[in-house]
């Protein structure tokens, strides 16, 4: 059930990674933030009622470990505007091959201070992997100073290695739900805190076509799948196996930015991303 709640998840932030890059061009970040955490929250909102019905999670004990999770949410929120931020310079498709090598953190991060043991079939899955990365981006190897893009990707990926160490414990402690309302509660008072200091107006007091509307509210639930897929398989799996799945995030995003964004991905991109989601079904 880990895998699947996983799989699902990492889908979710994947296809959510290439909205940003278009709406991105019109909007601030935190703009953006600000309007997808309003959505968001709410429809978490919903999603803790229909799960937990009137039963109140969120104890005094509970808002220890929420505050305890604050700096993990803070580097998670980092990684996302990290990888945003690359778009400006790259395809999102290249920017989420890039983000591949947080596998590599994320591995030696459970080994090192978890001593998680590795799966049997570590060696084929990591062999797989590399050669898909190899696949979606050749020359990420060969470059000898890497560009602003692609260090601001690896930059993505390493907070989200870091995140997901310190998410686990928060999510074991307290409720999956609760923690995922807590995580979008923090990032939309960062985003309020940020548009008043920039003096800009939120998103959603802007008058917006209905397409723009439409992919905010994609983007939302989308955020909603994400979250609530990955801290109900963080609760239920080992940090080693959560990070050797996560590949499928950014091989979705190569993916669906060929066919959606129309970028110029390649059939061999295309396969190297489809090694990547192989490995994590067959792990």
């Amino acid at each position: 059930m880990a895998f699947l709640f996983l799989f699902f998840g990492m889908m979710c932030f994947g296809i959510s990674n290439c909205l940003w890059r278009d709406l991105q061009m019109k909007y601030s970040n935190f703009q953006l933030l600000f309007s997808r955490s309003i959505l968001t929250l709410f429809i978490l909102a919903i999603v803790y009622l229909i799960i937990n019905g009137n039963t109140i999670l969120i104890t005094k004990n509970a808002f220890q470990q929420f505050a305890y999770s604050l700096p993990w949410i803070l580097i998670s929120l980092s990684g996302l505007l990290f990888f945003i931020q690359s778009l400006k310079h790259q395809a999102s498709g290249l920017s989420g091959a890039v983000v591949l090598w947080s596998i590599l953190f994320g591995v030696l991060f459970s080994k090192v201070f978890d001593r998680s043991p590795l799966p049997d079939n570590f060696g084929f899955v990591i062999v797989l992997y590399m050669i898909g990365i190899s696949r979606i981006d050749k020359n990420i190897l060969k470059a000898s100073l890497p560009n602003k893009a692609t260090l601001m990707a690896l930059g993505a990926g390493l907070c989200w290695a870091l995140a997901s160490r310190g998410f686990k414990t928060g999510i074991s402690a307290t409720n999956p739900t609760a923690f995922a309302l807590f995580q979008e509660a923090t990032v939309l008072i960062i985003a309020i805190v940020v548009l008043v200091c920039q003096k800009k107006f939120p998103l959603i007091t802007i008058k917006l076509s209905n397409n723009i509307l439409k992919e905010v509210l994609l983007l939302a639930i989308l955020t909603v799948g994400g979250i609530m897929g990955i801290n109900l398989a963080l609760k239920s799996s080992t940090l080693i196996y959560f990070t050797l799945i996560s590949a499928v995030q950014p091989a979705t995003t190569v993916i669906v930015s060929k066919f959606i964004q129309k970028e110029e991905i390649n059939r061999r991109q295309i396969i190297g991303a489809g090694m990547l989601i192989l490995g994590a079904i067959i792990l």
